[in-house]
């Protein structure tokens, strides 16, 4: 069978790949819609807690570096 339509015959995409910065719901929604399954990172969010001692900075740092010189 021959189609009117030039070039290479168009194939849709099964799966797309980005990086973390295209995560977001309306993206994979849009994507989801059209059939098309995101393979996109979920983007990180800094929940970490510091570890260990809480340092305190009462003293500027030229002095306490002064200090440990000698």
């Amino acid at each position: 069978m021959k189609t009117l339509k030039r070039g290479r015959p168009r194939k849709r995409l099964k799966v797309l790949a980005a990086d973390k910065g295209y995560d977001s719901k309306q993206q994979r929604a849009s994507l989801r819609k059209r059939g098309i399954r995101p393979q996109i990172p979920k983007r990180v969010w800094k929940t970490k807690k510091n570890k260990g001692r809480p340092i305190k900075i009462s003293v500027p740092r030229f002095q306490q570096e002064r200090c440990f010189a000698w």
